[in-house]
C-alpha cells in the first residue's frame, strides 16, 4: 500500500495539484485597506450613477420643453403615444401618409413617407421651424400581413414590410438623433413585437423586420454609450404581444381579440417609460418577457416549444381562416 501511495503522490497530476496549492499558499491576504477601498469605489459609482438617473428623471418633468416625433402616429399605438404625450404638454410631431383624424393644437402632422430617406430628411427643417429640436423620437410605424407563404409572398410586399418596419428607423434616426446628441438629452423609443423573438409561418417577413429592428436598437445603445458617450441619451425597446386592430379582427374574430392588449396600453407602458427617464426595455404582457429565454433551450426543446405556440395561434383563428391556414402551400 506505501509504495502504491508514493508512486501516486509522485506522478503528473498529483504533483500539478500540489504545485497549485503551494502558489495558492504563497499569495498574501489582500490587506482589509484595498478590500475597502474597493467596496468604497463601488458604493460611490453605485450612488453616482443614482444621481444622473435622478436628474435625468427630473429633466424629463419639464414636458412643455419636449418636442416629440412619433411615425406612424395617425392610428392605432401611434395616434394613442399621439394623446399621452399631448396630455403631458409634449409639443408631437406626426409623421405619417395618413393624416390625423382632426387638427390638434400642439400637434404638426407632416405627410411623409418614412421609406424614402431624403422625405425623412425635408422634414427636419420644418420640424425645427415649428417646435425646435427633436427630444424623443417613437418609432412606431409598422405593417403586418399573415397569409402567404414566404415563397408565394410577392416580393413587393416583403420590402414594403423591411422597408417599414426596419429601415424606417434607420432613416428617423439618422435625421433626429443628432439634435439629441447636440443636447445630450433624448429618448428612441422603438416598438417592436413579441415577434422579435417567436417567428410564426406564414409572417417570416413580419418577424425578421422586428428582429431587425431589436437588434438595430442593441446596436444603437451601445454606439450612444461608446462612441458619442452621452448618458443622457436613452434608448427604450418595446415588445408587445397581439395588439386588438382592424387585421386582428379579421383574423381571429372580435370575441378573441377583445382579450388581446388595447393600443392605449401599449401607449400607456410606452410613455411610462418616457416619464421614468431610463432606458429599457417594456414587455407587454409581462408574459412577454420569457421569451428571450428561448434560445437559451437546446435546439429541439426550442423547436417543440415554438412549434407549439404556432400552432396555438393557428388554432385560436376564425375556422374558415384556420382551414386556409392548414392547407399546404404550392411552389
Amino acid at each position: 500500500m506505501s509504495d502504491i501511495l508514493s508512486q501516486l503522490s509522485h506522478s503528473a497530476p498529483v504533483q500539478a495539484l500540489q504545485a497549485r496549492l503551494a502558489r495558492v499558499r504563497s499569495l498574501a491576504p489582500v490587506p482589509l485597506s484595498a478590500l475597502c477601498s474597493v467596496l468604497a469605489l463601488a458604493a460611490w459609482r453605485l450612488v453616482r450613477r443614482r444621481s444622473v438617473r435622478r436628474q435625468q428623471r427630473a429633466a424629463w418633468r419639464d414636458w412643455s420643453a419636449v418636442v416629440a416625433v412619433v411615425t406612424g402616429g395617425a392610428s392605432g399605438i401611434g395616434h394613442e403615444v399621439v394623446q399621452q404625450l399631448r396630455a403631458r404638454g409634449a409639443r408631437v410631431v406626426i409623421l405619417d401618409l395618413q393624416a390625423p383624424r382632426e387638427p390638434q393644437e400642439g400637434v404638426l402632422f407632416l405627410k411623409t413617407d418614412v421609406t424614402d430617406y431624403d422625405a425623412v430628411q425635408q422634414t427636419k427643417a420644418a420640424v425645427h421651424k415649428h417646435f425646435g429640436p427633436v427630444t424623443i423620437l417613437v418609432n412606431n410605424a409598422g405593417v403586418g400581413e399573415a397569409g402567404a407563404s414566404f415563397v408565394n409572398a410577392s416580393a413587393a410586399r416583403l420590402r414594403l414590410t423591411v422597408e417599414v418596419n426596419l429601415l424606417s428607423s434607420f432613416h428617423t434616426v439618422k435625421t433626429f438623433l443628432p439634435d439629441m446628441l447636440t443636447a445630450d438629452k433624448g429618448h428612441v423609443v422603438t416598438i417592436a413585437s413579441a415577434a422579435s423573438f417567436l417567428q410564426a409561418p406564414r409572417a417570416i417577413d413580419y418577424s425578421v423586420s422586428k428582429a431587425g429592428v431589436l437588434s438595430f436598437h442593441e446596436g444603437l445603445r451601445h454606439e450612444i454609450a461608446l462612441l458619442y458617450r452621452r448618458p443622457g441619451v436613452l434608448t427604450t425597446i418595446v415588445h408587445p404581444s397581439w395588439v386588438r386592430t382592424p387585421m386582428t379582427d379579421h383574423l381571429f374574430g372580435v370575441e378573441t381579440a377583445k382579450k388581446f392588449l388595447s393600443p392605449r396600453q401599449v401607449a400607456e407602458g410606452v410613455v411610462a417609460q418616457i416619464d421614468r427617464g431610463t432606458s429599457g426595455e417594456v414587455y407587454l404582457p409581462g408574459y412577454v418577457r420569457i421569451l428571450p429565454f428561448l434560445r437559451s433551450f437546446p435546439h429541439g426543446v426550442q423547436d417543440t416549444l415554438r412549434l407549439a405556440l404556432s400552432r396555438g395561434v393557428i388554432a385560436d383563428l376564425k375556422p374558415e381562416l384556420r382551414a386556409e391556414m392548414d392547407k399546404q402551400p404550392t411552389w
